[in-house]
């Protein structure tokens, strides 16, 4: 049996420590968009915590960074904090505003899975149809309209089967905008929903395709 000494004289180093967030507020923005694509969340919070004292001064742009660090807290499931990122962000994001569109959306979205994350449905089911309103383009529809349905789930079952159907006509309208994985993926929320309201049969189906896509 190896000595313990000698075991960990030959223990690998540790990995160095990432290098502290650094560059103007546009390149903070870019870093933190990288690591989030990524799956970074880790790396992306410690950027966006950067970015959110460089901006503090700034209450529209302190909102928008708030509204992404809040999206990374939900992805490490730190509902709490994230929720109360998003009651300080959303404000800040005025309706009459166009170009914040999409940062209302995230802000809405985010605040589904959040209350998701509570067992809030009702609660999800309303953050979900307010991204909704402000969703931009098929693949921001199709992710509302899917939190609709799986909160709906909860709520009103046959309201929840009428969102995954309509995120499903949107993907079959423009299918090479999806991936397998993606379309999967709605035949799986469309199956649980049929599933919820006693459709076993037509539910079955949607599931054994979804496992052959």
């Amino acid at each position: 049996m190896p000595a313990i000494g000698h075991a960990m004289q030959q223990a690998a180093p540790a990995a160095p420590a990432p290098a502290p967030a650094t560059g103007t507020i546009q390149q903070l923005f870019e870093q933190s968009t990288q690591a989030t694509e990524a799956a970074d969340y880790p790396r992306a919070l410690e950027i966006l915590t950067t970015l959110e004292g460089r901006v503090v001064r700034n209450p529209r742009s302190l909102a928008i960074v708030r509204v992404r660090k809040a999206m990374v807290l939900a992805e490490l499931s730190r509902w709490a904090e994230a929720r109360d990122l998003l009651n300080q962000a959303a404000p800040a994001l005025p309706r009459d505003d166009t170009s914040l569109s999409t940062d209302r959306y995230r802000a809405a979205y985010t605040l589904g899975r959040v209350s998701m994350g509570d067992l809030d449905y009702v609660g999800a089911l309303a953050h979900f149809s307010a991204a909704l309103a402000e969703a931009e383009g098929p693949a921001a529809r199709i992710q509302a309209l899917l939190g609709q349905a799986q909160a709906g789930t909860f709520v009103d079952p046959a309201e929840a089967l009428k969102a995954a159907e309509a995120a499903n006509a949107i993907a079959v309208a423009d299918p090479k905008m999806f991936d397998k994985a993606s379309l999967a993926h709605i035949d799986l929320i469309r199956g649980r929903a049929l599933l919820n309201l006693g459709q076993f049969d037509p539910a079955e189906k949607l599931f054994a395709r979804a496992v052959k896509q």
